[in-house]
């Protein structure tokens, strides 16, 4: 099989290596960095432009509902994470992203 992987196969890795990220970062109590992977983890997808190719991303249960426009649940989730803690420059980051969409 040579060692060479599909895209599919590395989004499946990668998508594997983010839940544990963000469950790490749960169990850790690190709302700081949760909110980041959930904001990273947004802007992997939307650069590489493969969230249909992700049968259930990491913020999936069902599908990718949308809050406000423009706005992942996974958006949503960095969102409200860096409002509670204050962190107003993520939280400007987030806003960019969405009026992007």
């Amino acid at each position: 099989m040579g060692g060479t992987f599909s895209t599919d196969t590395r989004w499946q890795i990668v998508d594997r290596r983010f839940k544990g990220a963000i469950g790490l970062f749960e169990e850790l109590r690190q709302p700081f960095e949760l909110a980041k992977a959930y904001y990273y983890g947004e802007c992997l997808l939307r650069r590489a432009r493969v969230r249909e190719k992700i049968p259930r991303p990491f913020w999936e249960r069902a599908e990718v509902r949308r809050q406000e426009k423009g706005t992942t649940e996974c958006l949503q989730k960095a969102k409200e994470i860096f409002e509670r803690i204050g962190a107003k420059i993520w939280l400007k980051k987030v806003d960019e992203l969405i009026q992007l969409d």
